[in-house]
């Protein structure tokens, strides 16, 4: 899951929405990912993908902050937030026909004029591959954010994980899932909102909803049972962020 949130900032930000196939002056519409994931991509955010310029010479721009870097940017100097997908340029999954995407958070200086500000290690390009999504938002408030999705386009690593026995549904080709960071599971997007709750001290709301949920709370940083088991339900995985952000 995204690992964009690390620290507190005043929330006067603004989110703002993309009208589709609308792109600013200082973006690039990117047409050479393969056909099958740019249409799932497409059809889960009502959007295409960008080049989205990297500036990364603001105070704000440290790595796996992505949202807080841009509220923090837009107090310092005005703009708005954009949020939206950012394609993981790892080539050990891509080579593989693995496609994972964070949710992201970009800041648009002007309305035709945006920029990646967070420092990124997968990717040493001068611009991020980015799709805009404007279903859905990232609310500091609660904290509340996203999890990573997967999109496979090699039927041998779909077939890998249907071979698990683990799921009730069979994973395709083409096809969003929300996925764990290790990639080691999934979920269906269409079953679940892929919603997950930063366990933080200024989100107590957060951590009172995993004890009643799951029967579990966090003691000096540790993940401990109230029933002493030692097992972990899988689906708490992807609803709350114990380390606070991912």
């Amino acid at each position: 899951m995204p690992t964009c949130a690390s620290q507190i900032v005043p929330l006067g930000f603004v989110s703002t929405e993309i009208r589709r196939n609308h792109y600013m002056k200082n973006t690039l519409a990117y047409d050479k990912l393969p056909s099958v994931i740019n249409d799932s991509m497409k059809s889960f955010t009502g959007n295409s993908p960008l080049l989205v310029k990297q500036k990364l010479d603001t105070p704000n721009s440290k790595p796996l902050n992505c949202h807080y870097n841009v509220a923090n940017q837009i107090e310092l100097t005005g703009g708005s937030l954009l949020n939206g997908w950012l394609l993981t340029k790892k080539s050990s999954l891509i080579n593989r026909g693995i496609w994972r995407w964070t949710y992201h958070s970009v800041w648009l200086k002007t309305h035709e004029e945006c920029y990646d500000i967070t420092k990124d290690k997968e990717n040493s390009r001068d611009y991020s591959t980015f799709v805009p999504d404007n279903n859905r938002k990232v609310n500091l408030k609660v904290g509340i954010t996203y999890n990573d999705i997967l999109i496979i386009d090699n039927q041998e690593f779909a077939d890998a994980y249907n071979q698990t026995g683990i799921y009730d549904f069979e994973v395709k080709v083409g096809v969003a899932y929300w996925v764990l960071p290790d990639i080691s599971r999934i979920r269906e997007t269409k079953s679940f909102d892929g919603k997950y709750r930063l366990i933080r001290p200024e989100f107590p709301i957060n951590s009172k909803m995993l004890e009643e949920q799951y029967d579990l709370k966090i003691i000096n940083g540790k993940l401990v049972s109230n029933t002493g088991t030692q097992e972990v339900n899988s689906n708490m995985l992807f609803e709350f962020s114990l380390s606070g952000g991912r």
